[in-house]
Formats: structure tokens, sequence, C-alpha cells
């Protein structure tokens, strides 16, 4: 059995192996920051449990610093979804109610891809 990435596991996934959607958003958060960073993992654990456990108890000191090369509308949210807490991570569905997330390129672009998967009759 492969180890799973720990660059990009939620602490609570990692310390209670049970997923939720809390972790999802966690672990997104962490893709988010690496799109925005040249690939480089936030947590960068490089396959230590020990690495991987002393960058999510540094998270909160390291966090704002690492949040600058992000867009303002979605330094805030990732702060958010990066907590530690899992209470205190926004849902889904707050995420798509982000400023970010309704730029008109995306929209447009989620539009583009929505409209691919309509059948022809659908279309019209």
């Amino acid at each position: 059995m492969a180890q799973p990435d720990l660059d990009f596991m939620a602490p609570d996934l990692q310390i209670h192996g049970k997923a939720t959607q809390a972790c999802d958003i966690f672990s997104l958060g962490l893709v988010i920051h690496a799109v925005f960073n040249g690939g480089v993992s936030l947590l960068d654990a490089r396959r230590s449990c020990q690495q991987y456990h002393r960058r999510v108890e540094e998270l909160p000191v390291n966090l704002p610093k690492a949040l600058t090369q992000l867009p303002c509308e979605l330094s805030d949210l990732l702060e958010k979804m990066l907590d530690r807490d899992p209470k205190h991570r926004p849902s889904a569905q707050l995420l798509s109610m982000n400023k970010y997330f309704q730029d008109p390129l995306l929209l447009a672009l989620e539009g583009l891809t929505t409209c691919e998967a309509k059948s022809m009759e659908q279309k019209k």
C-alpha cells in the first residue's frame, strides 16, 4: 500500500483516518496554494510524518507570509480553509460564493464546461 501524499492531507484526516468534507476543504486549500506557488506545497513534508506534524504546528505562524502570493479575495478564504480546526473551515457552498470564484472569466469557463456536457437538445 502506498503512503498518501502528506503535502496535501488535512491534519484531521492524518490523525483520525476519517475523510470528511472539512478534510477536502483543507486539501483544496493546499492545492490552491501550490497552484499560485509554482507547485510547491505549503507543508512540504517530504514524505516524513515528523516533518508533516511540525509543518502543521507551524502553520498559524507561516500562513500569513505564504498567502502574500495570492489574490486578496483568495488569501482571506485560504486562511479559513487551512484552519487546523475543521469546525472553523468554510463549507463547499461558502467557497462557491466567494468573490474570487464569481470572476466573469471563471464563470465563462464554467459555462463552457457545462455546455459541453449538455446534449444538443438542451443546448437549443
